[in-house]
């Protein structure tokens, strides 16, 4: 009787140590899910914050007309346009720094995998090709 329990336990025991290890590799796959999810809720929300902080580059688009442009913009025209400021208040400089520090802050989420790589390429792939071809030189 002592050895038809034993054999019992033995046989729950093991089906225990089964059933665990299956809700370990669920949990797993539920939390690299999550994570995922995370990713790509994080991109949409840096995409839509870069939209809004980048709202204000009208004068950016006025003064290279960035919207229409298919051409880099000479360096020549923008250290000029800097020069020409500086006299009043470096707007165009520190317009030109919030953009590169606004693309920079992606890239750095998406090299640390904070955000969603294909997200984040699918949004702004066309307006990040553009703003890098304006100002390539």
């Amino acid at each position: 009787m002592i050895e038809n329990l034993q054999v019992l336990t033995m046989i729950f025991g093991a089906i225990a140590v089964f059933y665990a290890a299956k809700q370990v590799i669920l949990l797993r796959k539920t939390h690299a899910d999550n994570h995922e999810w995370q990713r790509r809720k994080s991109a949409q929300d840096a995409t839509i914050n870069l939209n809004k902080e980048l709202s204000g580059m009208e004068l950016l688009n006025t003064r290279f007309k960035l919207l229409n442009r298919t051409q880099p913009i000479p360096l020549d025209d923008i250290l000029e346009a800097i020069k020409l400021e500086k006299k009043d208040c470096p707007i165009i400089q520190s317009e030109i720094f919030r953009l590169l520090n606004a693309y920079e802050s992606l890239s750095r989420g998406v090299y640390y995998k904070v955000y969603n790589e294909e997200l984040i390429r699918e949004s702004r792939e066309v307006v990040m090709t553009k703003t890098y071809r304006s100002f390539n030189e």
